[in-house]
């Protein structure tokens, strides 16, 4: 039964609230970089130069272990395969990358998949944070919307 006015099913704010909780001792596993944290995403934030790769990656790899061993020690698994990594940057700084080091990012041993597009809440993201895609994607969606209404 739902009180009336009530938002979803019984139960659903307690439960975020549950897993909130649950997760609240997972940012200070976080010692190198800066993240973001919502439901239950997780993102990863590395600032660096190109000629600082090699140490970013230490760092970043330092932080997915530290992860990946919270998440054990927690009952979770991390999916590998929902993870993505994107190094943004102009034309001129990601051409001073090579990719041999993005192989190098790894979660329980397997490379994270390079990506020059992800999509975070929604929003598209390229390389260059261009927005050109996200753009098309929202026209595209309006321009549906709109012959709809016209039919």
């Amino acid at each position: 039964m739902h009180a009336r006015g009530s938002r979803g099913p019984p139960g659903i704010a307690l439960a975020s609230l549950c897993f909130l909780l649950y997760i609240n001792d997972l940012p200070p596993v976080l010692q190198h970089n800066r993240y973001h944290l919502y439901a239950d995403d997780l993102q990863i934030y590395v600032q660096f130069s190109p000629e600082e790769i090699t140490d970013a990656i230490e760092r970043l790899n330092a932080d997915i272990n530290r992860i990946s061993n919270w998440s054990t020690a927690n009952g979770f698994t991390p999916n590998p395969g929902k993870t993505q990594m994107i190094v943004l940057g102009s034309q001129r700084q990601l051409s001073k990358i090579h990719s041999d080091f993005l192989d190098s990012v790894l979660l329980n041993g397997a490379p994270i998949p390079f990506a020059d597009l992800v999509e975070n809440l929604g929003v598209s993201m390229d390389k260059l944070l261009s927005g050109d895609l996200w753009v098309k994607q929202t026209c595209q969606k309006t321009f549906a919307l709109i012959h709809r209404f016209y039919r």
